[in-house]
């Protein structure tokens, strides 16, 4: 096979392809594999003209994925360096006296890409344990994990708190970012006899885009468009 041939095949090329053909099937109503702006979704109707690169006024499926791994590749290393910077910064946290922590758990996969969470589990607290699936901000774009935000506090009232990492909108584009966090409540319950959670007890909580996730978590528990396969045999509810 020739090099341009692996290149095409590489998994971020087949992981943005799947992802535009997706957002093709879910919005194309006539099925003509054309994207016009009344088809185009409102929300995102101010990339239509750079996505429209031929300005036919018609958006094809190569269009939006050289859009997409366009946006992916303009990623600066200096703003890499930063977010990377600023979880180091973040991971220095005050645990009360007895709680413990296990960074990096892999909740989920998505190709080679890793989905990582924090776990924080209480002093002195009796299994099962009630849950806090705390979802960081960052309009969407920046932030990450590793402090545990405004939850922590909740580890001397008996709560166990999951501290979320999830693709940001500069790597995958909505609703990528619900999928992530509705994958990691089920992560929670697949693994709740291991760690000694309460499957029955997850409330979610965040700050900034963080609520804005939080909130499709309280209401697309049963939405079944944004779940992805991992731990698919599990509920992504949550019950506050």
């Amino acid at each position: 096979m020739c090099p341009e041939a692996k290149a095409a095949e590489s998994p971020d090329k087949i992981g943005i392809r799947t992802k535009a053909e997706k957002f093709f099937r879910r919005n194309d109503s006539n099925k003509d594999g054309l994207l016009s702006r009344d088809e185009f979704p409102a929300g995102l109707s101010r990339l239509f003209n750079r996505i429209d690169t031929d300005k036919d006024g018609l958006i094809t499926l190569e269009e939006d994925i050289t859009y997409r791994r366009n946006r992916s590749s303009r990623r600066q290393p200096n703003q890499r360096a930063s977010r990377q910077q600023q979880s180091g910064r973040s991971r220095e946290v005050q645990l009360p006296t007895g709680a413990k922590v296990q960074r990096d758990i892999v909740y989920a996969r998505v190709g080679d890409r890793k989905l990582l969470l924090d776990l924080y589990l209480p002093p002195k607290s009796s299994a099962p344990l009630p849950v806090i699936v705390w979802v960081h901000g960052g309009g969407w774009r920046g932030g990450s994990k590793g402090s545990g935000g405004r939850a922590l506090p909740m580890l001397d009232r008996g709560f166990a708190v999951v501290d979320v990492g999830y693709r940001l909108s500069g790597e995958a584009v909505f609703p990528a970012q619900v999928e992530d966090c509705k994958a990691a409540v089920r992560w929670v319950r697949a693994n709740a006899a291991k760690y000694g959670l309460d499957p029955d007890s997850i409330g979610a909580w965040g700050s900034s885009a963080g609520g804005h996730l939080v909130a499709f978590l309280g209401t697309a528990g049963d939405v079944r468009e944004f779940d992805t396969k991992a731990n698919a045999e599990y509920s992504s509810r949550v019950q506050a």
